[in-house]
C-alpha cells in the first residue's frame, strides 16, 4: 500500500494530477452517459440527452482541471470558454485524423482511436496549461 506522504508527493506533480483528473472525468462521463441514456431515454430525444451529457461532463472536467490540476483562481468565464475551445479543437482533430488513419494508413478504427486519444491527452495538457488556464488575467494586473 502506498503511504499518504507518497501519495501527496505524487499529487504534487501537475502531470500526475492531470492523469488522475482524466481518469476521474472519464468515469464521470461514463456514469453520466448511463444516467442520461439509461434513465431518461424514454422521456427525451437522444440528441438532447447527448447535449445534456456533454454540458454536464464538460463542466465537471473544467472544474476538476481548474481546482485540482492547475489550481487557478478567478477568470472563470474566460477559462471556461478557452477550455471549451481546446475541447472543440480536439474533437475536430479527431474527426479529421480518424478517417486518415483508417482509410489511408490502414489502421483499425480501434487502433486509430487509441493513437488519437494518446496524442490528444498530451496535446490537451499543454493547451490547457498554456492557454485554458495559463493566460494572464489582464483585468487584475496578473502578468506571468
Amino acid at each position: 500500500m502506498i503511504s499518504r506522504p507518497a501519495i501527496r508527493d505524487l499529487l504534487a506533480d501537475e502531470k500526475v494530477r492531470y492523469l488522475v483528473a482524466g481518469a476521474y472525468n472519464t468515469a464521470v462521463g461514463l456514469l453520466l452517459y448511463l444516467l442520461f441514456f439509461g434513465l431518461l431515454q424514454n422521456s427525451f430525444h437522444y440528441m438532447l440527452l447527448l447535449l445534456m451529457n456533454h454540458l454536464v461532463g464538460t463542466l465537471n472536467s473544467y472544474l476538476s482541471y481548474k481546482l485540482f490540476v492547475f489550481r487557478t483562481s478567478g477568470g472563470v468565464v474566460a477559462e471556461y470558454l478557452r477550455f471549451n475551445l481546446v475541447h472543440g479543437i480536439g474533437i475536430a482533430a479527431n474527426f479529421l485524423a480518424l478517417p486518415v488513419l483508417v482509410e489511408l494508413a490502414g489502421l483499425s478504427p480501434f487502433a486509430a482511436q487509441g493513437l488519437i486519444i494518446a496524442v490528444l491527452i498530451v496535446a490537451n495538457f499543454f493547451l490547457h496549461k498554456g492557454f485554458s488556464f495559463g493566460l494572464p488575467l489582464r483585468s487584475r494586473g496578473r502578468h506571468e
